[in-house]
């Protein structure tokens, strides 16, 4: 059985520029589990979590600042997801197929996706138009909710 735990989670701080605002970032991974029920090998552990860093980051230059993404990558299954918890929930995400999109096109329509079915604007973050969003649509206040179209 490998040293590895199931899950290692750490909390980072990614520092802006001089007043700006600083964001705190948890950082999960979750083992892969064998047939057996065991901790299985991990190849893609450093490669899914330098993915999931880097669409981060570029969806951090790429949106205004504001929105506060959530990504995950799987390489061994060929996907990344994204979300925005505060809006969409824990268990709902927007997928990139990595065999058939290239990542940056595969995120960049992605995430205007999911902006767009919450009406957030793609070049201006809104405060009134996000409060607004998560008053009617967020599913951490009610999980039943469903997502927009």
């Amino acid at each position: 059985m490998p040293s590895d735990p199931i899950e290692i989670s750490r909390t980072i701080v990614e520092r802006s520029s001089f007043g700006g605002h600083d964001s705190i970032v948890k950082e999960n991974y979750i083992a892969p589990m064998d047939a057996d029920g065991r901790v299985a090998a991990d190849p893609h552990r450093e490669s899914d979590r330098a993915m999931a860093q880097h669409v981060r980051a570029f969806l951090l230059t790429r949106f205004p600042v504001g929105y506060e993404w959530c990504v995950e990558a799987d390489q061994a299954q060929g996907v990344i997801k994204i979300s925005l918890p505060v809006l969409m929930g824990v268990c709902n995400w927007g997928v990139i197929n990595l065999r058939t999109t290239p990542i940056d096109q595969g995120v960049l329509r992605v995430a205007g996706e999911i902006l767009e079915r919450y009406c957030q604007s793609r070049t201006r973050f809104q405060l009134a138009s996000w409060l607004e969003a998560r008053e009617r649509h967020s599913k951490l206040v009610i999980p039943s909710r469903p997502i927009p179209t």
